[in-house]
């Protein structure tokens, strides 16, 4: 899959998907959504473990080699994870593990056969192998509690300092990307510290290969597989299926209901649903003749009034973004003016062109 149709598709999707969508009354009935539409997390988990590794397999080799990026090194600390993480860990890891250190090399660059799975190499230098998807470097002494055992223990503080100098000089790569950037905030995840420390273990020799991997980190959290939009497509329809609930007389009562009373559905709705959501929703109004600031911050629902939402739901580490319109009907009316519906038209052809253009 062209990776650059990819970033678009998810960019339509992740963040673009706010588009402007039927024009809904706020009237009817509306289905309620099933309870835990996406089943147990533990099923969902080994979906996640089945796309992590495809994603890294199928995506990584080609976006090393696009980039130019010979030895990819994120290393990170615990709560202070770099924004690439959720995309390299299994669906049971939440933090890095004191210290982690990933490696990626890839060993087929030198001598220009065709990236694969095969060529690149993934090192865990501290936590797990995250289901077996990276071979998780131990130290060389016992681990305290498993004396006589030949169990070793965990890489720590200097000592994964040490074992990545090892992996670096094994491999001598010309280019090292690290996740410094000026421009994409995805791509700036090296923190100073690690910076740093990572320097001054490597020295003068190694860290002169820095580059910045800039598109790297980007790309590796954006490329999804085709069963992944699949899941995302059905993520949506549960979406505007909770919109059009929310967008309801069983939500809604003109003249009673306030905007917050809406947001506090959705955030709720989410939750009996066993689902989490990534941001706080916001519902508002615009009524006709009404300045902005006339409504004030918290305003009661009327007749007449056009509703605008932003909400969201998150699940198995995907998010969706979605802002749709509403109008609530006045005695008598069957559907939105005429001019809210052309004025809607001329928004949904506007964003069709501007998505013919990414």
């Amino acid at each position: 899959m062209d990776f650059r149709s990819t970033l678009a598709l998810r960019f339509r999707r992740f963040a673009f998907v706010a588009v402007l969508g039927t024009a809904l009354t706020a009237h009817g009935t509306a289905q309620a959504p099933p309870q835990h539409p996406f089943g147990t997390l533990r099923d969902q988990a080994a979906m996640q473990q089945q796309w992590l590794r495809k994603r890294l397999d199928t995506f990584l080799p080609s976006l090393m080699r696009k980039h130019g990026v010979d030895m990819w090194i994120v290393p990170m600390r615990e709560y202070n994870e770099d924004p690439v993480f959720s995309a390299l860990v299994a669906p049971e890891t939440f933090a890095a593990r004191r210290r982690t250190i990933y490696v990626f090399f890839d060993r087929c660059a030198s001598s220009g056969a065709a990236p694969s799975a095969q060529c690149i190499e993934r090192i865990a230098l501290g936590g797990t192998s995250q289901g077996g998807v990276f071979e998780a470097r131990r130290s060389m002494r016992a681990a305290a509690s498993n004396v006589g055992r030949g169990q070793q223990a965990e890489l720590w503080g200097d000592e994964q300092w040490l074992a990545l100098k090892a992996v670096v000089e094994e491999r001598n790569p010309r280019v090292i990307g690290i996740d410094r950037s000026t421009v994409f905030a995805f791509s700036d995840g090296l923190s100073s510290g690690e910076l740093k420390g990572m320097s001054a273990a490597l020295g003068e020799r190694w860290s002169a290969r820095f580059r910045d991997a800039e598109d790297l980190p980007l790309d590796v959290a954006a490329v999804r597989l085709p069963g992944e939009e699949a899941f995302f497509t059905r993520m949506q329809e549960l979406v505007w299926s909770m919109t059009q609930e929310m967008f309801s007389s069983r939500t809604i009562t003109p003249g009673t209901t306030r905007t917050s009373d809406v947001a506090w559905w959705w955030r709720q709705r989410v939750n009996d649903l066993g689902l989490a959501t990534w941001f706080q929703p916001t519902v508002d109004v615009q009524r006709k003749g009404v300045a902005e600031d006339k409504l004030g911050e918290d305003p009661i629902i009327e007749r007449g009034d056009v509703l605008h939402c932003d909400v969201g739901i998150t699940v198995a580490r995907l998010n969706t973004d979605t802002q749709h319109l509403a109008y609530v009907l006045r005695p008598g009316e069957e559907d939105a003016p005429e001019g809210l519906r052309k004025a809607l038209a001329n928004a949904n052809a506007l964003q069709d062109m501007t998505m013919e253009e990414i």
